[in-house]
This record gives C-alpha cells, structure tokens and sequence, in this order.
C-alpha cells in the first residue's frame, strides 16, 4: 500500500509524472474492512491532499466497485462523496462480479443486478463529471506533453500531459514522440486541447 509519506517522497524525483494510480476500490471504511483492504477512506484522502499540495494539478486515476456484497445505499454514497472531493481525472468503475473460493461470493447478502447497474451508471456519471470539472481547472495552465502520434489529415499531435490528460494540439511531424510545453485551452469530453508554446527567443 502507498501511504501519504511514501507518496511524498516521490515528489523529490523530477523526472517522475505528476500523475498516479491510486485504486480506492470503495469509499467505505466498512466496505474497504470486508475487502480486506489495509487502509481507510481519511487514509486516501490525505494521500491525495499531499499529492495536491506539491501541485494542485496533480493527476489522479483511480479504480471503483460497486454491488460489493452487503453495499448499502449509505456505502454508495461514502464512495460518491470522494469521487467529487478528489477529482479524479480518470475513474474505472467495475460492477462487483463473484469469484468462486472468496469468501465474498459465498455470502447471502449478494446485491441485485439491477441496483449494480443502477450504481454503476451514476457513478460513471457522477465520475464523467469531476473529471471534466477537473479538466477546467487546467484551463490556461502550461504543461509538459509527450506527443505519441500526429493525423495527417488534420495536421493534429495527440499525446498526454504529465498529469495525465489527453491532449490534441496542432505541430509538425518533427515533434512525434518529444516532449513540448502545451498551453491547455479547451476542453473536450476525454480531453483536452491545447496549443504549443514557443517561447520567445
């Protein structure tokens, strides 16, 4: 497990992303305790708080469940409320599926198809929309991009900022797989777009 120390001192390497995985799973403490998971909703959350205060941009991805057995309603919403606190800029929302021999799969308190599926869509909604909300919040920033691949047909570079955002600019086939700065000036539903700066000599 990555603690909030551990993750600060990450923040002394230069060369590292200003990005990372973190996979909550659950925002529940009760949830968490059933899945076996050796950390608690405040443990993540000061984590993050560390991560964003070396850089209040920092990106953040991260993995969720829903329909763990026994989630109650009260559960689903502890998980909605950090996804809108942290923001992430990437959510993975699975529904919680039975694995024969796991102790999970042989309780009777399995949650219905019907309200995962329920669960799920808000969640990826209510995800969709801190990411977005997150997104805006990088308007106008300035931040470093590894352009991994131009389409000739628009004249357009894609690639991903250090904190992890897709962005499409306009550039040269010369700036294929290099690193550019790239004022981010627009938002898109998976993105950004931004343009390159060229400094002045």
């Amino acid at each position: 497990v990555i603690n909030a120390d551990y993750a600060e001192g990450l923040l002394a390497y230069d060369r590292l992303c200003h990005s990372m995985h973190l996979s909550l799973q659950h925002g529940s403490d009760r949830i968490l305790a059933d899945m076996n998971r050796h950390y608690r909703q405040a443990d993540y959350l000061e984590l993050v708080q560390r991560l964003r205060k070396h850089d209040p941009g920092y990106g953040i991805s991260t993995d969720l469940i829903v329909g763990y057995p026994g989630e109650t309603q009260e559960d689903f919403d502890e998980t909605l409320k950090v996804v809108k606190a942290v923001g992430f800029c990437k959510s993975h929302v699975f529904k919680y599926s039975r694995r024969v021999g796991t102790k999970a799969a042989e309780r009777k308190d399995q949650i219905h198809p019907d309200v995962k599926s329920q669960r799920s869509t808000t969640l990826q909604e209510i995800a969709g929309q801190a990411a977005s909300e997150f997104f805006h919040q990088q308007l106008g920033t300035l931040r470093t991009v590894l352009l991994e691949e131009r389409k000739e047909e628009t004249g357009l570079c894609e690639g991903f900022t250090d904190n992890y955002i897709k962005v499409t600019c306009p550039g040269g086939p010369e700036l294929v797989h290099q690193f550019v700065q790239v004022r981010l000036t627009e938002v898109k539903e998976e993105g950004m777009i931004g343009i390159i700066d060229h400094p002045s000599c």
